[in-house]
């Protein structure tokens, strides 16, 4: 049971429609329903003729990966996999946008009253950069010196942005 999830589901379709995106909803679904469910869109869409895609998962999850409503783990980079460049040629170059709003542990961080977290200013991460060798000018640095460039390469996992409602190893609320 997931308060609230279903009036998210539908905010979500609204959404999308509105923004004119082809939307498919799957609801309680366990996690061999979900990869076929996944593997059976995949396939029958011609991705050549998409601008992109948006996965949105909402579920329970461990650290391992999301639930299906089997208590069965499936784990991200299985559904992931079964878009890249490899599996779905059609979305080479385009991008595949995942959001999951599901827990990634249950480990909760103890803060203190009025704290937020850590705060790290712009000039301790540009000291830090500098420590490590690193400035802005590093790139055409290497240009200017003729340093030996890599050969351009597409992984075929590239163009994924992947968003987590919350940090690895914690609970979504």
């Amino acid at each position: 049971d997931r308060p609230g999830s279903e009036k998210d589901g539908e905010n979500i379709k609204s959404l999308f429609t509105e923004l004119h995106f082809d939307v498919i909803r799957k609801d309680n679904c366990t996690k061999q329903d979900m990869l076929n469910f996944l593997t059976e869109e995949r396939d029958k869409v011609t991705w050549s003729d998409m601008e992109c895609l948006i996965l949105i998962i909402m579920s329970h999850g461990t650290d391992k990966g999301v639930l299906g409503v089997d208590e069965e783990v499936l784990e991200l980079k299985q559904m992931t996999d079964l878009f890249n460049s490899d599996n779905c040629p059609g979305l080479n170059k385009k991008p595949r946008l995942v959001f999951v709003q599901a827990c990634r542990g249950d480990k909760v961080e103890a803060l203190s009253s009025g704290t937020a977290g850590i705060q790290v200013s712009d000039g301790e991460v540009t000291n830090s950069l500098k420590d490590l060798g690193l400035s802005d000018n590093n790139v055409s640095d290497a240009k200017a010196t003729n340093i030996p460039q890599p050969a351009k390469t597409i992984h075929s996992a590239a163009d994924f942005l992947i968003a987590f409602a919350t940090p690895e190893g914690t609970p979504a609320y």
